[in-house]
Formats: C-alpha cells, sequence, structure tokens
C-alpha cells in the first residue's frame, strides 16, 4: 500500500514535470502565446509515465490521481475550469475504465 502511494506520487511529479515540458515544446511550434499545441505535446510527452503508472499501480486511484495533477496543472496556467473540470472527469472515467472494465 506504502509502495502504490508512493509510486502514483513519483509518476505524479514525473508527469507534472512532462506537462512542463509539452508546454515548453508547445511554445516552440507556435509562438503566438495561445498555448493551442500544450495539451497534445503534454500527452505525447507524458503517455510514457501514465502508462509506467498503469502497470505499476494495479488499484483505483493513481490515475485519478494523475488526472487530478493535470487538471490543477492547467487551471494553474491560466486554461480556467474548460480545462479543470473535463480534466478531473477524464482521470476518474480513465480509472474507472481501466481498472474496473
Amino acid at each position: 500500500m506504502k509502495k502504490n502511494i508512493l509510486t502514483t506520487l513519483l509518476a505524479a511529479v514525473l508527469y507534472f514535470l512532462c506537462l512542463g515540458i509539452g508546454v515548453f515544446l508547445g511554445h516552440l511550434v507556435d509562438q503566438t502565446g495561445n498555448m493551442f499545441y500544450a495539451p497534445a505535446f503534454s500527452a505525447l510527452v507524458g503517455g510514457s509515465v501514465y502508462m509506467l503508472l498503469l502497470t505499476k499501480v494495479p488499484r483505483f486511484g493513481a490515475i485519478t490521481t494523475l488526472g487530478l495533477f493535470m487538471a490543477l496543472f492547467f487551471l494553474a496556467s491560466k486554461h480556467g475550469a474548460g480545462a479543470f473540470l473535463p480534466g478531473l472527469a477524464c482521470g476518474l472515467a480513465a480509472d474507472a475504465i481501466a481498472r474496473l472494465g
């Protein structure tokens, strides 16, 4: 149990860093300042962390935590509630599908 929590927190920190790298790559591609490509590049860079977490922690809640970190990241980067609420809901849905389906 404690190992699963530590693994989830480590994955969340790595995923947060991957989100930052993804936003940076999106800024390099599109320098207009609207961050249109940020979610796509973040998913591209952070996908491996997500898949690693999916195999390492076989319990419900790990992907939801990752979704919460993603939602908080996009809320803090001024994407607003339009990115926060779907990030949280989709993290919960992905966890439910992966664990219960």
